[in-house]
């Protein structure tokens, strides 16, 4: 049996180690439109999360306790996508960003204003969600460009709850959605897919 020198083992860590970061480098540079599309979605879904809890916070009227229940759920569920975009970003051998000062410069959902009405909340969110809809549409083309199935499985999962989340609060606001009216019984809400 070779007796492995403390000299040797060292050696063996460090050109692991070295292998290890230029194959995430190699990485980085392959899924790199993968890597920014997720950038944009955790930039998008920390202001997203950030507007939601004002809402929750703010929010008056006699749909008070429902809306407060349901801004309290929707904030929790943002952060969990949040941590598991940072956590692909790494997978693929990005680094995510963490700046509020930078997600502000590339985010297409904007800080909100202080609103208390239901209303404008519920109008706020439904915009802040279809935003993220064609995010969602735009990172998943990237990973089937870059043969990147992990990151399309994750989303396809998001794009199918997502959908289903614009379609009820779209119900809720009684607002006509693509083809459909939620104000009228024989006509079913439907929501433009992105193709």
């Amino acid at each position: 049996m070779l007796k492995v020198t403390s000299e040797q083992k060292s050696q063996d860590d460090y050109f692991a180690l070295a292998l290890e970061r230029q194959g995430k480098q190699h990485k980085k540079n392959i899924m790199k439109k993968t890597i920014e599309k997720l950038q944009l979605l955790l930039a998008e879904s920390s202001v997203f999360r950030q507007n939601l809890y004002s809402h929750h916070w703010n929010i008056l009227g006699p749909k008070f306790f429902f809306m407060h229940t349901q801004l309290g759920e929707m904030y929790d569920g943002v952060g969990e996508d949040i941590d598991m975009y940072a956590e692909r970003i790494l997978a693929l051998g990005g680094t995510p960003e963490h700046k509020f000062s930078e997600y502000l410069k590339v985010s297409a959902i904007e800080e909100s204003p202080i609103l208390v009405e239901c209303g404008q909340i519920e109008a706020d969110t439904l915009d802040s969600l279809k935003k993220t809809h064609v995010r969602l549409y735009e990172c998943i083309r990237a990973a089937e460009e870059e043969d990147d199935q992990g990151t399309i499985d994750m989303i396809g999962s998001k794009i199918a709850c997502i959908e289903k989340t614009i379609w009820m609060w779209s119900a809720q606001q009684s607002i006509k959605v693509g083809g459909g009216s939620a104000t009228n019984p024989k006509s079913k809400p439907k929501i433009d897919i992105v193709p």
